[in-house]
C-alpha cells in the first residue's frame, strides 16, 4: 500500500490530473504456519511455481479467496491448498457427468428440481450481494458447500434415474445449476470454469454476467433441505451397517410425511421397494 498504491495514485495525479480508479480491494498477506510474513532472507516461503505445477493456479486463487475476508491476514497450507484442487476437481466431474445430457432452455419441474432451484437462489443471493461488498471468501466457500455437500450427493442422485430416462425437468435443472455455479465462480477459479463453458456452452464464461435469482421459485421449499439430507444420510447409514452397497435395493422403509412430495426420486435414488 505504502509503495504501489501511494505512487500508482500520486502518478497519475501528477501526469493526468485524475484518479486511476474508483475502488481498491487489498487482500490480506500469507503467512507461514507460524504466522510470520513469509520472506526470502529467512526462508520460509513457498516458491509459487512448484506450487502452481504440482495444483495449478486456480487451486491457489480458490485457496486463498476461501481462507479469508478482504484485508485480513491467512497462513499458506499447502495442505489446504491440496483440499481446494479437489474441489476443483469435483466441479470437473460433476460437469463431465452433466455433459452426459443435452441443454435445456426449459423443463417441467418436479419438486426435486424446484427444490434445488430454490436452494440455487439462495445461493444467487448470498453470493452477489458478497461479490457487491469485494468479498471472495462467501462466493467461495458457499459454492463449495452447495456443491459438495447439497448438488452433488443430494440432488444430483435423486434425479439420476429421471435424468437417464430424458425427464426434461432434471435435465433442465442439472444444467441450470451448472451454468449458474461456473458464472458464480468465474472471477475466483477463471480457467476450469471457462475450460467448462467452452466445452459445454460455447464462447467464454467471462463474457456472461453474474446470474440473477429466478422468478417463480417457491423459496419455501429450502425449508425441506434439513430433512432431506436427514432422510438420505439415515438410508446411506442403514445400507452402512448392513454391509450393503449403496446401489443395493432395500425394503422396510417408509418416506416422512413431509418428503412425500419427493417420494418418487427418493426411492429411485435409494432403490427402495414399497413391501415390507
Amino acid at each position: 500500500m505504502r509503495t504501489w498504491l501511494y505512487y500508482t495514485l500520486l502518478k497519475s495525479f501528477l501526469l493526468r490530473g485524475q484518479k486511476p480508479f474508483q475502488h481498491v480491494f487489498i487482500h490480506g498477506l500469507g503467512l507461514d504456519a507460524r504466522g510470520r510474513a513469509m520472506h526470502r532472507t529467512i526462508g520460509n516461503y513457498l516458491p509459487a511455481d512448484p506450487i502452481i505445477e504440482k495444483y495449478g493456479a486456480d487451486a491457489i486463487r480458490f485457496f486463498g479467496a476461501s481462507e479469508t475476508g478482504p484485508g485480513d491476514d491467512f497462513r499458506i497450507s499447502e495442505d489446504r491448498i491440496g483440499g481446494a484442487q479437489k474441489f476443483i476437481t469435483k466441479l470437473w466431474n460433476v460437469s463431465r457427468f452433466v455433459s452426459s445430457f443435452p441443454v435445456l432452455e426449459a423443463g417441467r419441474l418436479k419438486p426435486s428440481d424446484e427444490w434445488i432451484l430454490a436452494e440455487l437462489n439462495r445461493l444467487i443471493g448470498e453470493c452477489r450481494g458478497a461479490y457487491e461488498a469485494y468479498s471472495l471468501f462467501t462466493p467461495a466457500n458457499r459454492c463449495r458447500e452447495f456443491l459438495w455437500n447439497l448438488f452433488a450427493p443430494h440432488y444430483l442422485e435423486m434425479v439420476k434415474a429421471r435424468a437417464y430416462a430424458g425427464d426434461d425437468g432434471a435435465i433442465y435443472s442439472l444444467h441450470a445449476v451448472l451454468r449458474d455455479l461456473l458464472r458464480l465462480l468465474a472471477p475466483i477459479i477463471p480457467f476450469s470454469t471457462d475450460r467448462i463453458w467452452r466445452e459445454m456452452y460455447g464462447g467464454s464464461v467471462h463474457a456472461e454476467v453474474m446470474p440473477h435469482e429466478r422468478d417463480g421459485i417457491r423459496t419455501a421449499l429450502t425449508k425441506f433441505t434439513p430433512e432431506i439430507e436427514a432422510f438420505n444420510s439415515d438410508v446411506w447409514r442403514r445400507k452402512r451397517e448392513a454391509g450393503l452397497p449403496l446401489s443395493q435395493p432395500l425394503s422396510g422403509i417408509e418416506i416422512p410425511e413431509d418428503l412425500k412430495a419427493f417420494e418418487p426420486d427418493l426411492r429411485a435414488m435409494h432403490r427402495l421397494s414399497l413391501g415390507p
